[in-house]
């Protein structure tokens, strides 16, 4: 079913996505517009994130149980072995079709000298081997497949799915 052709003939567009949004009445909150609406996945999606206690390269949770991991400027503070065990775990625990993002230190050639000196500014002793990291590579050697990085001002978030 064609719902639009609000992008007919524009090649730079891939998809067009549309989202249906509730309002709550005066008082009430979105958790409350869950029973309304039988069969809705409001509740769950207002659910708040479950910090884990422990190491990243140990998660306290089983096989393929979590839709989504993340990580926000992690990947820097670790050991280059270390890192490979953290994406090992992330595509342990995601169940297939899962996604794993990460918000990290940016790739913008404008920043290269600030980067350059943020090791021994900072005492970041893995930095440089971050720098020259190819993340793509280790996330495919673990079953998970690198979709895209968006840059974000002096960050980017990296974002892989679980394959299978």
């Amino acid at each position: 079913m064609v719902i639009s052709n609000a992008a007919n003939g524009q090649a730079n567009v891939k998809a067009l996505v549309y989202v249906a949004a509730f309002a709550p009445d005066a008082g009430e909150t979105a958790g409350d517009l869950n029973s309304k609406f039988p069969g809705s996945v409001i509740g769950p999606a207002l659910a708040p994130p479950v910090p884990l206690p422990g190491k990243a390269e140990a998660l306290p949770v089983p096989d393929q149980s979590q839709d989504a991991v993340t990580s926000i400027f992690l990947f820097h503070e670790l050991p280059p072995k270390v890192r490979r065990s953290v994406f090992r775990e992330c595509a342990r625990v995601l169940k297939p079709g899962g996604v794993s993002s990460s918000l990290q230190h940016g790739d913008l050639p404008d920043y290269d000298g600030l980067l350059d000196v943020f090791p021994e500014s900072y005492h970041e002793p893995n930095y440089r081997s971050y720098l020259d990291e190819e993340f793509g590579a280790i996330a495919e050697s673990c079953g998970l497949a690198h979709v895209r990085d968006v840059n974000a001002f002096i960050s980017k978030v990296m974002v892989f799915d679980k394959t299978a």
